[in-house]
C-alpha cells in the first residue's frame, strides 16, 4: 500500500503521469486486498451509503488506466 500512495504522489508531482498513476492505483487497491482481505475490502467499496463515492474511485481507476 505504500508503494501505492509512493507511485500516485510521484505520477502527480511528475505533472499527472499517466503510467505512474495507473501502477500507484493497481498498487493501492492490491495493497488494501492484502492487509484487510478480499471480502472487508469489497464490502468497504460496495455499501450502500458509500456506493456514489466507489464508483467515481473504480470509475477514475478505470479512465487513468484506459
Amino acid at each position: 500500500m505504500g508503494f501505492g500512495v509512493f507511485f500516485l504522489l510521484f505520477g502527480v508531482v511528475l505533472y499527472f503521469d499517466s503510467v505512474l498513476l495507473g501502477f500507484g492505483n493497481i498498487l493501492f487497491l492490491t495493497g488494501l486486498t492484502f492487509i484487510i482481505g478480499f471480502k472487508r475490502t469489497a464490502h468497504f467499496f460496495f455499501q450502500r451509503q458509500k456506493f456514489r463515492g466507489s464508483l467515481f474511485f473504480l470509475g477514475g481507476v478505470s479512465l487513468v488506466l484506459c
